[in-house]
């Protein structure tokens, strides 16, 4: 990247902007499919699963396509679209699960 150019990827140099100069960096491999769920569980916005009366069940919680409720019930047909709602409700699970265990 410092000499304006990835020769390890073949990254275009037009969108080599912000070069990373710490770590630690995290990495997943995604790869795209039709398969999932829609449905299942309503959840709260901090991703507590509900009962039948609206109220969280203590120590449960969901996240992604499993917790209902976000597409609507319909699944846009754009591959991958519903991964930063299951990467950013993954997120918030496990933050307020955090906060929720017993000191």
């Amino acid at each position: 990247m410092q000499a304006g150019r990835d020769e390890q990827f073949g990254t275009p140099a037009a969108i080599l902007r912000h070069p990373v100069q710490e770590g630690p960096l995290y990495a997943v491999q995604v790869v795209s499919t039709v398969r999932g769920t829609l449905g299942g569980v309503r959840i709260d916005k901090s991703a507590r699963v509900l009962d039948a009366d609206g109220q969280p069940v203590p120590g449960l919680y969901a996240a992604g396509n499993e917790a209902s409720g976000f597409w609507g019930g319909r699944y846009p047909q754009i591959d991958g679209l519903t991964l930063l709602f299951a990467f950013n409700s993954g997120r918030i699970a496990g933050e307020s699960a955090a906060v929720d265990l017993p000191r």
